[in-house]
């Protein structure tokens, strides 16, 4: 109305129009002054508009452009519908994988202790020995399990 475009891109819409379409599809009496009375300022048109047949048609433009309007409409909703299975996808995948990784984390935490006890091991009983065959064999395996390749990070 006086705030309200008539047209929305290539579409006429015309609110007051419809409003008093609705009124007579419910088979009432009325009188297009006194429902100037009822309606707030903002939302009554001016005399031109009021003076316009209510029972206007869309032209065959209009038609035309309101079809196209609709089949993007739809085109964006299946696109949204798309994307909304592809992240619910996306978040079940990640939630599977950021249990895969825990349960990896902790078979790597188990192994480690493993290692770090047999390092302890070796390490004590390198001291305690006296033969230099078991001090060696001792002592490569130590060089084993402290190896860090230089490209590890």
């Amino acid at each position: 109305m006086k705030l309200f475009p008539n047209e929305i891109g290539n579409v006429n819409y015309h609110a007051y129009n419809k409003r008093i379409e609705a009124l007579n599809s419910q088979h009432q009496n009325f009188n297009v002054e006194n429902i100037k009375k009822y309606l707030p300022g903002y939302l009554i048109p001016n005399e031109n508009i009021i003076k316009q047949d209510f029972n206007n048609k869309l032209s065959p433009e209009d038609e035309s452009e309101k079809e196209r309007v609709n089949v993007l409409l739809n085109k964006y909703k299946d696109f949204l519908t798309l994307l909304k299975d592809d992240l619910k996808k996306n978040i079940e995948n990640n939630l599977i994988l950021s249990a895969d990784i825990l349960e990896i984390e902790e078979e790597r935490n188990y192994y480690l202790e493993k290692l770090i006890s047999i390092s302890d091991y070796c390490k004590e009983k390198s001291t305690k020995l006296n033969n230099e065959s078991d001090i060696k064999n001792l002592n490569e395996v130590l060089k084993i399990l402290n190896h860090v390749p230089e490209d590890f990070k």
